[in-house]
């Protein structure tokens, strides 16, 4: 975009205040300024900000141009639109916007798989198209808007995606994106809390699709089926299905040893495809895609050339352990400025204080011909603090001219040729460009050899998570992310930076080597250290660590220990005891505590919390009602004794959902995070998934054993696989001699025998498959709540089970 600020407020019908200047961008985040000069800060209200108390970062960081709905707090000297409603004026900017261009957009929308969908179709598409897409799942209000704004000339086409969560939020989406060709993924239980039945759902979402030539769907689904064709009439839709008389009709679809086999028809051709795929999941991206390809006019060869390359890889940017003590993000996408801006977010918030490298890799199908594309590009880059730029393939050469840190390589040979230890090591890695042999060359080249079991993390789910609980408290309350146990066993300073980018206040430990560990890869935030001894001393005061005191014995500690180093101020927060029967003092001692400690200078008392021992358990609701109260009743004290300026915080991931009247100044958030709710809720994301590959197929005759102790004897013959994973990597014993299963595609694999310290078999009789067939532990077709109840236990456990070795893999950071 480039349009002058008077252009603007004709548009949105705002004010303008000071110089006319030209606009190329908005920023609505103070912590993700870019191109300052020419950008526009938009200060949004909500719930639980504002975004006007955040123009003076944004000033000090270059930004001179704003959007405002009142004026006080402006620096002098700047520009601004003076607007009503800054999500409204953004709206009806992007609408202006959208109408500038006459491209396809292809809109998307349903309950699940939305941006699964559209990376998967631009990935395939990016060899034939110049395509601008929504960034990560930005389909809200705002999100929707930012994605059109950035539609520009060099474009072809646009795929964006549409999200709501209550009536009355489709139709001003669909004003805005105007979409030519509609995808509705699927009608799941999603935000269903959000509307009175399924069916209101259903109808709200079909609002996207008023202006499309053609609508994409499941004919399958009888519900989706009638409510699309009464709304927008049979001849708009494009279906896809079982149902012979669907416009691409699904005629067959068998798994081979390592391949799925398609045949479809359409326009009365039978085409069959040889298609990478282990799922039903899977083959309906791939349905979805050949009919989206058909609709934008592409060759049945074309399209079996794409559908036959493994898609779902790269869906997003993937961090994971390097070689030489690097870190590895990998983002599988087409070089744009969009897409770049992303990877420098993600390279930012995890780079801390790390030199930083970029490998950028030209597109084999396309080259990189657009000056303003590349212009974009360059600028992008030249704004970070980069280390090294590495640039390789024909049609970079221009690029490497705009980017004075670059160095330009002729072909992928070349570049490995280097000494790769000298480049990376201790390093942050961005690798980008479409997937290719090359680009898998270089990915091998820098990953760090290891487990082939895998636990990955979704980092944008668990913001997401982040988000769902923040919009549940009231205005001002403070967010405390435990990030103990290794983030229940998700990853230390990854995880951790991710929180503190997005604006958590504490992030809580249980033991001073954690807190040290997240300090010493770069992490500023408060930190809670709940466990520690007078061992840890010289650890909390070197590393800025603030322990929980829940005894008069560790308070005479840290006491002598401040006095000793004539420190004053020390941050500590009180532990009270309120019916755990766990750490903290009890209410009579914790008031004598405090009268002593609000007369003296060593310590500083920051918080005041206790624990609730069932706030998931509807039927100990009396329990915690009592808990509750004689935590208010010691707040009320304690206030009342010159301790107003304290934080008091009580509720833990359940309490928020169930107690939001005890909010008080902060809140702890725990497993909720990570995707799981101790009570019913369904509008969580899961962050978890954990998958290995089969090592051997074999064959076992009747009358044989399987494993450890021979406790398992066959009565028939049995097809067994063997896994890489054992009880070292988290997977208990518990689990063996059928008691619990994996999933391969859709089919369930029981486990067969004990399971071994480092691997596993499984039954796979009745399940074609192949040696390196990918197997999910935990994920999509075995969520963390099935596997924790075969195992008898709760979902914490099973997490923090998980053993170190096992390797993370970084996504969507």
């Amino acid at each position: 975009m480039n349009y002058s600020l008077s252009e603007l407020a004709l548009v949105c019908g705002a004010q303008v205040i000071g110089e006319d200047v030209f606009v190329s961008h908005l920023l609505i985040d103070s912590r993700k300024i870019r191109h300052a000069k020419d950008a526009m800060f938009l200060a949004i209200s909500g719930a639980h900000h504002d975004g006007h108390d955040y123009i003076e970062a944004a000033f000090a960081h270059g930004v001179h141009v704003f959007m405002v709905e009142k004026t006080e707090g402006l620096p002098q000297g700047c520009a601004a639109l003076l607007v009503t409603n800054t999500v409204q004026a953004l709206q009806k900017i992007a609408r202006h916007h959208r109408s500038q261009f006459d491209y396809p957009l292809v809109a998307i929308t349903g309950s699940a798989g939305k941006t699964v969908f559209k990376e998967t179709a631009y990935r395939a598409l990016s060899s034939f198209h110049s395509i601008i897409r929504s960034p990560r799942s930005f389909n809200s209000q705002i999100g929707v808007p930012l994605s059109i704004l950035a539609m520009d000339s060099s474009h072809d086409l646009a795929l964006m995606e549409a999200g709501i969560s209550m009536p009355g939020e489709m139709a001003l989406l669909s004003d805005m994106l105007k979409p030519d060709i509609g995808i509705f993924t699927d009608l799941a239980e999603a935000h269903d809390n959000g509307f009175t039945s399924r069916l209101e759902k259903l109808e709200e979402k079909a609002l996207l699709f008023a202006s499309c030539q053609r609508i994409i769907y499941c004919k399958d689904d009888p519900m989706v089926h009638e409510v699309m064709s009464k709304k927008h009439g049979r001849e708009k839709c494009f279906t896809w299905g079982k149902d012979p008389d669907s416009d691409l009709h699904l005629v067959a679809a068998e798994q081979e040893p390592d391949i799925s086999k398609v045949t479809y028809c359409s326009g009365g051709k039978s085409q069959t495809l040889h298609i990478p795929m282990d799922s039903e999941y899977d083959l309906a991206h791939r349905m979805r895609l050949i009919a989206l390809m058909i609709l934008l006019g592409h060759s049945a060869d074309r399209i079996a050339a794409q559908l036959s390359k493994k898609l779902d890889e790269g869906r997003s940017i993937e961090m994971i352990d390097g070689r030489y003590k690097s870190t590895l993000l990998s983002d599988q996408s087409p070089l744009d400025g969009p897409s770049i801006m992303s990877a420098m977010d993600t390279l930012s918030v995890q780079a801390a204080a790390r030199d930083k490298v970029i490998i950028l890799m030209a597109n084999p199908h396309q080259a990189l011909k657009n000056e303003l594309r590349s212009a974009s590009i360059a600028s992008a880059i030249n704004e970070e603090n980069i280390d090294q730029v590495h640039l390789i393939g024909t049609g970079l050469e221009q690029l490497a001219k705009q980017i004075p840190t670059a160095q330009w390589h002729k072909s992928v040979e070349a570049f490995l040729g280097l000494d790769l230890s000298l480049l990376v090591e201790g390093r942050i890695v961005l690798v980008k460009g479409v997937w290719s042999p090359e680009y898998s060359a270089i990915r091998s080249a820098l990953v760090s050899s290891g487990h082939r079991t895998v636990l990955t993390v979704d980092l944008e789910a668990m913001v997401h998570n982040l988000n769902y609980y923040r919009e549940r408290l009231s205005p001002g309350v403070k967010t405390m992310a435990m990030v103990k146990a290794f983030s229940y066993g998700s990853g230390d300073a990854e995880v951790a930076q991710v929180l503190d980018f997005h604006g958590v206040d504490y992030l809580a430990v249980a033991y001073a080597d954690e807190g040290v560990t997240l300090r010493k890869k770069g992490l500023e935030s408060p930190i809670m250290v709940m466990n520690w001894g007078e061992e840890d001393m010289d650890n909390l005061i070197s590393f800025r660590l603030e322990p929980e005191v829940y005894s008069v014995r560790a308070l005479d500690m840290l006491k002598s220990a401040m006095k000793t180093r004539m420190i004053d101020g020390f941050p500590i927060h009180l532990k009270v005891d309120t019916g755990m029967n766990r750490l903290g003092m009890s209410a009579e001692s914790l008031i004598d505590v405090w009268s002593d400690l609000k007369n003296q200078q060593a310590l500083s008392v920051r918080s005041i919390f206790s624990h609730l021992l069932a706030s998931d358990d509807a039927d100990q609701d009396q329990v915690t009602a009592n808990q509750l109260a004689a935590f208010s009743q010691i707040k009320k004290e304690i206030k009342s004794n010159g301790g107003e300026h304290l934080l008091f915080h009580v509720l833990n991931t359940a309490g928020i959902l169930r107690f939001p009247d005890e909010q008080h100044e902060m809140v702890r958030l725990g497993i909720g995070l990570y995707g799981h709710s101790p009570v019913e809720e369904h509008n969580l994301e899961p962050v978890i998934s954990l998958h290995s590959e089969i090592s051997q197929i074999k064959t076992v005759k009747a009358g044989e054993t399987i494993g450890y102790g021979g406790q398992l004897k066959l009565n028939r013959d049995m097809r067994i696989a063997i896994l890489p994973v054992g009880y070292a990597d988290g997977l208990s014993r518990r689990l063996g001699n059928g008691h619990g299963s994996v999933c391969l595609g859709d089919k369930r694999a029981p486990f067969v025998g004990n399971i071994c310290m480092d691997m596993c078999m499984i039954d796979i009789s009745d399940i074609t498959c192949h040696e390196g067939s990918r197997v999910e532990i935990i994920g999509p077709q075995k969520p963390l709540n099935e596997l924790a109840k075969e195992l008898d236990t709760i979902a914490y456990e099973v997490l923090t089970s998980i053993s170190h070795r096992v390797k993370r893999l970084y996504i969507n950071a």
